[in-house]
């Protein structure tokens, strides 16, 4: 097992979007920025990347991403193992499991893992009922303060790096298994030119307030990877995102806003934003009378 490198980002993107693996959980910018906070490392071969998290357990891998003959020769050899489990099976993998190996695992699904997904064009504009309460906050905001957005550039990384460091340092629930991002949104700023990010600050009556960024996940797909603010104001979320997703290209439709982590807060707040779909996630162990 080896540490998560910059230098193994285009072979394992090669390698899932060969195969058509289009949730953030295998992306390799998320890999590469959680890979401290989970405990992240990478097995990577040829025609197979597979990553072990020791935040799910000791014995615990993201479901393999490759070739059907190189996922079914990892999962075969290591059946016997204790404590094997498996994590962020798409139901596409589920089914792969259920063709392959009968019933020797056990399957569950966990909707902590469950990553949002969201209409671009909806978020952008907040029309209708819906989104009333979002659009109110926002136009509020807007009223009341001089609010204006920069897109990133090294020049005001400083103040991004602050809002991170500040966000940090307040007090936040723990998610599942006491998750927290001590790391993640420091490493996506400092690596955001090798990783592709595109990123806004906000500003609000001329002061650094809010950062919101990600990446191309797919064709479609951008991944709605971080959204950081100094202090909870009312609509600057709302803004940030918003003014982020005007700037991105049109081939864009689609937002994937990761998974909630179980916490109640952010699990409210992705709800609020009324998800267009989710990518459905399972865990699996094997039978201890079949091993």
């Amino acid at each position: 097992m080896e540490k998560i490198e910059l230098c193994q980002r285009d072979e394992v993107e090669a390698i899932r979007l060969k195969y058509g693996h289009e949730t953030a959980s295998h992306a390799f910018a998320s890999l590469y920025i959680w890979q401290w906070d989970m405990g992240l490392s990478i097995l990577l071969e040829p025609d197979m990347f597979v990553v072990k998290c020791r935040w799910k357990g000791e014995n615990a891998w993201l479901f393999p991403c490759g070739g059907e003959e190189a996922k079914a020769r990892f999962l075969r050899g290591h059946l016997g193992e204790p404590d094997f489990k498996l994590c962020y099976i798409r139901p596409e993998d589920k089914a792969f499991l259920e063709k392959c190996f009968g019933g020797r695992f056990i399957l569950r699904e966990t909707p902590n893992d469950h990553e949002y997904l969201y209409d671009r064009q909806e978020q952008i504009l907040l029309a209708g009922g819906r989104f009333y309460s979002m659009r109110r906050h926002r136009s509020r905001l807007m009223r009341e303060h001089e609010v204006t957005i920069r897109r990133l550039c090294p020049g005001e990384m400083r103040a991004a790096l602050e809002i991170a460091e500040e966000w940090k340092h307040r007090p936040h629930p723990e998610g599942e298994g006491g998750l927290m991002d001590r790391h993640a949104v420091t490493a996506v700023l400092e690596r955001a030119r090798e990783l592709e990010i595109t990123a806004v600050l906000a500003y609000v009556d001329g002061r650094e307030a809010a950062l919101c960024g990600g990446y191309g996940l797919c064709g479609h797909v951008f991944d709605l990877s971080f959204a950081k603010q100094r202090e909870n104001m009312a609509g600057l979320s709302a803004y940030a995102r918003g003014e982020l997703l005007r700037i991105l290209p049109d081939r864009y439709t689609c937002i994937n806003a990761e998974e909630d982590l179980g916490l109640e807060g952010l699990r409210n707040l992705k709800q609020n934003m009324r998800p267009t779909g989710m990518n459905r996630m399972f865990e699996g162990e094997v039978r201890r009378d079949e091993a």
